[in-house]
C-alpha cells in the first residue's frame, strides 16, 4: 500500500460509512508548517498526506474524541537504512493508522453518541536524493524544533505534527497509536500493548474495556526524568534517545507527549503485536489488526459513561 493508495481506501471506508472526510496534500501541509510530516516523506516518490474523518451523531454536542494513527506504508528505515532481515514485514508500520481505520469502521456502524475524529499522518518512509539526514533540524506544527538523529525514527515526527494538528481542534481526549519502538518487543514479547497516559480516569477507563477486547493493555510510566534523554544542543527536542535502544519506549512517549499540551492523552505503542508469525485466534499470520478492538470497545464506554453523566445532571 501507498499514501495515495491509503487515501482512497479511506474515501471508499468514509462514503460508505457516511463520514466526512478530508485530505491536505503538499500545499497544505507547507501552509500549516507540519515539517515532521514533510521531511520523512522526502525521500519518497509519493507526496505526504493528513487525512482527517469525522463522525459527529446528531444532537451531540460534546467536544470530540481524537483519535491518530502513525500511518507509515512502508518503512525502509529512510538514510538510516534498516538490516535487510525483516524488513518485509515493514509495510505493517501503518499499524496504528489500520487500527484507527478500523475502529472509525466499527463507530460509524455501532453509532455511539460520541463525536469522534480520526487523523491520519500518512508517508513513506525510503532513502533518495532529496531524503532527510542525519543532523537536520526540523520545525514542526507546534513551533517546536527537532534535531534527527536518526531517519528510521520518523513516526514521532509525523506523529509531533499529527498530534499538535489534534490538539488544535480542542478535544475532550486524545489517543495515538502507533508502531513506535522495536523496545516493546523487548518488554513484552510479541503479547501486550505499552500505554502511556496523562489522564487516569481515561487510562482506568481503556483498561475496563480491554477486559472485553482482551488485547492486554498494560500501563507503562511517563516519568520526568526521561525528557532529559531527548535534550538536543541545536533544537528542542532530538529524536532518537540518548540511551539509543535501551529504554526507548518511555522515551519515544515523552517525545510525543510533548506535542499534545495539556489535553487529556492516551499513546499505545503497537510494534510488538501489529504483525503475528504465525495464525492466532483472530486471524492469519501477517498484520494483526492490534488496537482495533480496545480502540472500538474504548469509544463505546466512553459514550456509555458520557451518556450517564448527562443524564445525571
Amino acid at each position: 500500500m501507498t499514501p495515495p493508495h491509503f487515501a482512497a481506501r479511506m474515501k471508499e471506508l468514509a462514503t460508505e460509512a457516511g463520514l466526512t472526510i478530508s485530505i491536505m496534500g503538499r500545499a497544505e501541509l507547507e501552509n500549516q508548517g507540519m515539517g515532521g510530516l514533510l521531511a520523512v516523506a522526502s525521500g519518497s516518490a509519493f507526496e505526504p498526506l493528513l487525512i482527517r474523518i469525522d463522525y459527529r451523531p446528531e444532537g451531540v454536542t460534546q467536544k470530540p474524541v481524537v483519535l491518530v494513527g502513525k500511518t507509515v506504508t512502508f518503512d525502509s528505515g529512510g538514510i538510516s537504512l534498516k538490516q535487510a532481515h525483516g524488513m518485509e514485514q515493514m509495510k505493517a508500520d501503518m499499524g496504528g493508522g489500520a487500527a484507527v481505520a478500523g475502529a472509525m469502521q466499527a463507530v460509524a456502524r455501532l453509532k455511539p453518541d460520541l463525536a469522534v475524529t480520526a487523523i491520519f499522518a500518512v508517508v513513506e518512509n525510503m532513502p533518495g536524493p532529496n531524503a532527510m539526514r542525519p543532523g537536520d533540524v526540523l520545525r514542526t506544527h507546534s513551533g517546536k524544533t527537532v534535531e534527527v538523529i536518526n531517519t528510521d525514527a520518523e513516526g514521532r515526527l509525523i506523529l509531533a505534527d499529527a498530534l499538535s494538528y489534534a490538539r488544535s481542534l480542542e478535544p475532550q481526549l486524545i489517543i495515538d497509536l502507533a508502531t513506535l519502538t522495536g523496545a516493546t518487543m523487548g518488554i513484552f514479547g510479541p503479547l501486550g500493548i505499552a500505554t502511556f497516559s496523562t489522564a487516569p480516569s481515561c487510562l482506568s477507563l481503556l483498561i475496563e474495556s480491554d477486559r472485553v477486547a482482551g488485547e492486554k493493555i498494560w500501563p507503562m510510566p511517563l516519568w520526568d526524568e526521561y525528557l532529559a534523554f531527548l535534550e538536543s544542543p541545536v533544537a528542542d527536542l532530538r529524536n532518537f534517545s540518548k540511551t539509543g535502544q535501551m529504554g526507548s519506549t518511555p522515551v519515544a512517549a515523552m517525545f510525543l507527549k510533548q506535542f499534545v499540551g495539556d489535553a487529556p492523552w492516551l499513546h499505545l505503542d503497537l510494534y510488538n503485536t501489529c504483525w503475528s508469525e504465525q495464525p492466532h485466534v483472530f486471524g492469519p499470520s501477517g498484520p494483526t489488526g492490534s488496537g482495533t478492538r480496545v480502540l472500538t470497545q474504548f469509544v463505546l464506554a466512553l459514550a456509555d459513561r458520557e451518556t450517564t453523566r448527562s443524564s445525571s445532571i
